[in-house]
């Protein structure tokens, strides 16, 4: 039963990193950037003109 629990806590880390990740990209030319600040600043500035 130990093992079930350390086995969904790799899953949960796993998928969250792979969420964060994704989050990282530019949402209209899904480029990619280092931090999630970094492409909402991007986006600001490059896609002003386009409302999602």
């Amino acid at each position: 039963m130990f093992g079930f629990g350390i086995l969904l806590m790799a899953l949960a880390d796993f998928m969250a990193r792979r969420k964060n990740k994704e989050r990282r990209r530019c949402d209209i030319c899904r480029q990619k950037f280092d931090t999630y600040e970094a492409a909402e600043e991007h986006r600001r500035k490059a896609h002003a003109d386009v409302v999602v």
